[in-house]
């Protein structure tokens, strides 16, 4: 793989989301039965096809046959790093409220900073 991020399918894109909501709400990745429950699949072979389609597309790195392995790849234009449960907290929001995630956290340093403004004023 050279790197690049591909576009999605909708079912591989549902895949991503529902992969970033596992991670985000249990703070570890989803088995394959976890995606396949999640995306409402009946076919294991179904879920380890798009998950290896994530994964050549440059979304998602994973071992296979190795539980639990999926990890997200951070998009290469992000200028900042986070935790791993706080970024998959980040996405999952993102994904909730369709909002970009320079946006979210512009919006929170700001409002971070000025808080300490005003704290430093009433001093």
């Amino acid at each position: 793989m050279s790197g690049a991020r591909l576009g999605l399918t909708p079912r591989q894109r549902d895949c991503l989301h529902a992969i970033i909501r596992h991670i985000a709400d249990h703070g570890c990745a989803p088995s394959y039965e976890d995606l396949r429950q999640a995306l409402g699949i009946r076919s294991k072979d179904n879920i380890v096809r798009l998950v290896t389609a994530l994964a050549e597309r440059g979304w998602i790195t994973h071992q296979p046959h190795v539980a639990r392995s999926i990890a997200i790849v951070a998009p290469p234009e992000a200028g900042f790093g986070l935790p791993a449960a706080l970024d998959a907290k980040l996405r999952a929001h993102c994904i909730a409220h369709d909002e970009a995630a320079a946006d979210v956290v512009a919006d929170a340093v700001a409002l971070l900073l000025d808080s300490f403004d005003a704290v430093e004023v009433a001093a």
